[in-house]
């Protein structure tokens, strides 16, 4: 996550994964942090979706997607992110005086969670959600929705560096 100015911030998603998979899906449950998106991508056609998290009802908080980004499978079924030249950022509006500070803490202590939904490429069966839990981006247990392929997806958020406002 980076901060581009003093009212917009960030989040720049690559797929690290070491097996073949596809991020397809970003969620976002923001409370009241974030307002006006707009999407940045290479390699990839993500689009708004009003879908929410595959197992996010599941967990405890529930997961609610506030702003969800889906990629357009029309063309290919592994039209997400797959490689390190891939990316999708997502620029959001800070709301209601939030500030980058604001922002880093909600997804410290779990008030601000990111989701995203990551499949096998091809367009195989399954995949596998994870979600930013206090920090810490970590997959949904398999017995929380049935159906998951066992990829072996690595975190694929990063939340630690900070861009100074020009």
């Amino acid at each position: 996550m980076d901060e581009v100015s003093q009212s917009v911030v960030s989040f720049r998603f690559t797929n690290g994964a070491r097996g073949e998979s596809s991020i397809s899906d970003v969620y976002f449950q923001d409370g009241a942090f974030l307002g006006v998106s707009n999407l940045i991508q290479q390699g990839t056609l993500f689009v708004d979706s009003p879908g929410n998290l595959p197992g996010g009802g599941t967990m405890n908080p529930v997961f609610n997607a506030t702003r969800a980004f889906a990629a357009d499978l029309g063309a290919s079924p592994a039209a997400g992110i797959e490689s390190g030249r891939d990316f999708l950022e997502v620029r959001f509006t800070l709301i209601n005086n939030s500030t980058f500070a604001d922002v880093l803490a909600a997804l410290g202590s779990g008030d601000l969670r990111v989701g995203m939904f990551v499949r096998p490429v091809g367009g195989g069966p399954g995949g596998e959600s994870f979600v930013s839990m206090d920090g810490v981006v970590m997959p949904l247990p398999p017995a929380a929705w049935a159906g998951l392929s066992g990829l072996a997806a690595v975190g694929l958020l990063a939340f630690v560096r900070r861009r100074q406002a020009n």
